[in-house]
């Protein structure tokens, strides 16, 4: 269990290949993008509003960026997020000063998951635009 994440493990269709999902995952043979991944939480300061993110891993985005997907505004990528037993579709967003892709944490996740505006946490991350 991460993070309040069920996980089981799984093999890839490349010979070799295992890591982790959580049981309600889809199967998916591309696990740097689909699977859960420590992640950043932190606050974004250009506003009054408490707005909150989580910072993706740097190999994670870059993976991210390599997704052959359709252009939408911002650079976004559409997503289903999963932390603990809150599970969402959003999206996530490059963000130059964090030389990652961000994913907003929205105040109902935080607070159904126990969640504070910095540390790190475990978030299940499979992107629907590939």
């Amino acid at each position: 269990m991460i993070n309040g994440c069920v996980v089981e493990q799984r093999r890839s269709a490349v010979a070799g290949m295992d890591w982790a999902l959580p049981v309600v995952g889809r199967p998916f043979v591309e696990a740097a993008v689909t699977g859960i991944h420590a992640a950043q939480i932190f606050r974004w300061q250009a506003r009054e509003q408490e707005w909150v993110f989580v910072a993706l891993p740097a190999e994670l985005s870059a993976d991210i960026r390599e997704i052959p997907r359709p252009r939408r505004g911002f650079g976004s990528v559409r997503v289903e997020a999963r932390i603990g037993l809150s599970r969402w579709r959003t999206s996530i967003f490059p963000d130059a000063s964090q030389g990652a892709y961000v994913l907003p944490l929205k105040r109902a996740v935080r607070e159904a998951e126990g969640i504070g505006v910095d540390g790190v946490i475990a978030v299940w991350l499979e992107v629907l635009d590939a």
